[in-house]
């Protein structure tokens, strides 16, 4: 990943993957209502969370930007495109979308951050399970 370049590239991934998947949900599950919230919900979810890791990560004594957080998110996104999946009322891609980005989102920040694995890891966790929590909760 290239760490030099500016926000468009990895503006437009977010954008053009979440639209497939809102796109592709909101066909299986038969409702345009996802097609209108899916792809805001993504970009303001990778911003929080760039927000958040870049500021922990400062934190904990590493250098780690607001942009180069996003970078790794944004493209961490790709799993999206399996999200949709089910196996009738059981999200299997969902799960695995969630457990791969998360996996993802640990090696990408490992690469660009020296502030130790199992602070990345636990940042990272942390992170996914108040997303989970806030989706469960709130539906977005």
């Amino acid at each position: 990943m290239p760490t030099d370049t500016g926000l468009l590239r990895p503006d437009l991934f977010l954008v053009i993957t979440a639209s497939i998947y809102a796109l592709l949900q909101a066909i299986a599950k038969l409702s345009p209502l996802i097609l209108i919230t899916a792809v805001p919900s993504s970009i303001i979810s990778v911003v929080l969370a760039s927000a958040i890791i870049s500021f922990a990560c400062k934190k904990l004594g590493g250098t780690t930007d607001f942009k180069t957080a996003f970078k790794v998110l944004a493209y961490s996104k790709a799993t999206l495109l399996f999200a949709w999946v089910s196996l009738g009322s059981f999200p299997v891609g969902g799960i695995l979308s969630v457990l791969y980005g998360v996996y993802l989102n640990i090696v990408g920040l490992n690469a660009i951050e020296r502030i130790g694995r199992w602070k990345i890891i636990g940042l990272v966790v942390t992170l996914a399970l108040v997303g989970f929590i806030v989706k469960a909760t709130t539906g977005f």
